[in-house]
């Protein structure tokens, strides 16, 4: 985590005006996350930071404090960072209070859980400006597809949706989905 507190340290600084930082598969913990979600806070300049392939972990606490306060970051790659299906949940539930994220990609993280079901609904439903949710290779299941459904039907923002490599999804949702749908974009690759 050396080398991510130094990016960090360079990140508060007022003539560095990155607009996207690529991270993925830098061994960065959940230390590394803190230090990094601290430093972004007073961010202004960046749009995209890329996490993907870290082991983030217990780090989405940070992520979910710098996404209150963060009002530029548009895109976060959260692809295979070992999040649990509680810090997926709450990663969502920050797109309540986010005006600004546009594009969340948690690739590959655990989705299984009950308590992301229950409430997906309610969070995607009051965020008004996430536009791209990518959650292939998360183990969905046909609850958690059923609430994503009525999410898009009351939710015309979200436009593009992946929920490919989800081999526990029926045709029964999936077939709803696409007939009933105000999606541009929807990926059904290998269900």
């Amino acid at each position: 985590d050396e080398g991510i507190a130094l990016v960090a340290d360079c990140m508060t600084k007022p003539q560095v005006r990155l607009q996207g930082i690529i991270l993925d598969r830098c061994n960065i913990t959940p230390t590394g996350v803190q230090v990094l979600s601290d430093s972004l806070q007073q961010n202004q300049s960046l749009k995209i930071l890329d996490l993907a392939r870290n082991n983030v972990g217990d780090g989405y606490k940070a992520l979910v404090k710098l996404l209150s306060v963060n009002k530029t970051l548009e895109e976060l790659d959260l692809a295979e960072c070992q999040i649990s299906s509680r810090g997926v949940y709450c990663l969502l539930d920050s797109l309540r209070f986010n005006k600004s994220l546009f594009r969340l990609c948690v690739v590959k993280n655990e989705m299984s859980a009950m308590d992301l079901s229950t409430n997906t609904i309610d969070i995607l439903n009051s965020s008004r400006f996430l536009r791209v949710l990518d959650l292939s290779k998360c183990n969905l299941k046909d609850d958690l597809l059923a609430s994503i459904h009525e999410t898009i039907k009351n939710n015309p923002i979200l436009s593009v949706l992946d929920v490919s490599q989800n081999p526990l999804l029926t045709e029964k949702h999936i077939v709803t989905i696409i007939q009933q749908s105000t999606l541009k974009h929807l990926n059904l690759a290998v269900c």
